[in-house]
């Protein structure tokens, strides 16, 4: 949760963030007075800036499995605060890489309703297969298949066949959709920081 003082500039021109939520909190008998501290800031972006709302706004469906999209919330400056200023604003920033520092991209579109643009594949998680390691990139770079965001606990480890079995239900509804053309049905098995494995459903995709 953070202050910002920056310039508004218009979507179409180069920008790093993007506003698509701002919510009043001057009905929080909480907030009446005190500035709040970081813990409680922490807790209003996550009530208020949802991932929910993130996918409303970016026109996702539910098999696009974003990529490097990071939210960011801001409140009053403390001056601000002190003039009376309640509020919260939710902005968006597209990321260089979800796994490395914080590094929001410039971009020259509007986020709002992106997905459904030839934007979309710019902010949605494709796989590469890179000295056998599969790594999560964006769809507008080369890569073997698409995330139809479909993830599942598997335990033990499935065989090829199961996968399939699991996974083709997601990807005939992405492909149902007719944005690319699928080869084949497969999964991206991975193992979550607690040592479980999770089951990543992919559309093998032709000519990418």
């Amino acid at each position: 949760m953070l202050s910002d003082t920056s310039p508004a500039v218009d979507c179409l021109d180069g920008h790093t963030t993007e506003t698509y939520q701002l919510a009043d909190l001057s009905a929080s008998p909480r907030l009446a007075e005190r500035y709040p501290a970081l813990e409680e800031r922490s807790r209003i972006a996550e009530q208020v800036c949802s991932d929910d709302l993130v996918r409303v706004y970016l026109g996702a469906v539910d098999r696009q499995a974003l990529y490097g999209i990071s939210t960011i919330a801001f409140l009053p400056t403390p001056q601000e605060w002190d003039a009376g200023a309640r509020w919260v604003r939710c902005d968006l920033a597209v990321v260089k890489g979800e796994t490395s520092p914080f590094e929001p991209v410039e971009i020259d579109f509007a986020l709002s309703a992106a997905a459904t643009t030839d934007a979309a594949d710019f902010l949605t998680r494709c796989y590469s297969t890179v000295e056998d390691e599969i790594l999560d990139v964006r769809c507008t770079e080369p890569h073997e298949s698409r995330d139809v965001n479909m993830w599942m606990p598997v335990s033990p480890e499935p065989s090829e066949l199961e996968i399939v079995q699991l996974c083709v239900p997601s990807v005939g509804e992405w492909t149902a959709l007719g944005r690319t053309t699928v080869e084949s049905v497969s999964g991206v098995l991975h193992v979550e920081d607690n040592g479980s494995l999770t089951l990543r459903c992919v559309a093998v995709e032709t000519n990418v």
